[in-house]
């Protein structure tokens, strides 16, 4: 991966994220006062409010959803889903490390008893995908949220990654144990 014409490493350390962060500061960057993450998680809101704006607006593409809960169940729907890092890292931000579910079943964990319990903070996918839609429509809206999500990890130098959801999950809950519970994008393995 290249980054202003210098490769950049897949996997990238604490420390060397730190460092990074500490030369911003030095330079004069704009960073935000907690240190960079709220301000991810308020761009992570944005792009997620962008996509519900989009999704009202074309309803007669979009379909609606009917939070019946089968699309959860991604082994018996045959549905795969995908999220980025900035959405694994706002989940552990959200829900915080006592919450950290690995996938064991080919169903999302969150889902109990048919209803999804972390819906407010749901992946783009999520919100993008319903059983009755235009297919054209939601690649599109797809295609555009990971513009979004990309520019997310360039502008705070995350490291990007598209990634299963199963194995998103599953590196979370085992990754999720950092210092001060703090999820790190450098555990997130595809």
């Amino acid at each position: 991966m290249e980054q202003n014409g210098s490769k950049m490493p897949l996997y990238q350390s604490g420390k060397a994220i730190q460092l990074r962060k500490d030369r911003k500061n030095q330079e004069g960057q704009k960073q935000h006062p907690d240190g960079g993450e709220q301000f991810t998680a308020e761009k992570i809101d944005e792009v997620y409010d962008w996509l519900d704006r989009q999704i009202r607006g074309n309803s007669n593409l979009a379909g609606a959803c009917t939070k019946c809960g089968k699309c959860c169940d991604f082994d018996s729907f045959d549905h795969h889903l995908f999220v980025t890092t900035p959405e694994v890292m706002y989940l552990a931000e959200h829900s915080g490390a006592e919450r950290q579910k690995p996938m064991t079943i080919g169903r999302f964990p969150y889902n109990i008893d048919g209803k999804c319990t972390i819906y407010p903070s749901r992946f783009a996918s999520c919100r993008i995908f319903q059983c009755r839609t235009d297919t054209d429509f939601q690649n599109r809206l797809s295609e555009l949220a990971v513009k979004k999500f990309k520019s997310i990890c360039t502008e705070f130098q995350i490291s990007y990654r598209y990634i299963d959801l199963e194995t998103a999950l599953n590196n979370l809950a085992i990754n999720i144990c950092q210092p001060a519970g703090q999820y790190h994008p450098e555990c997130l393995s595809d």
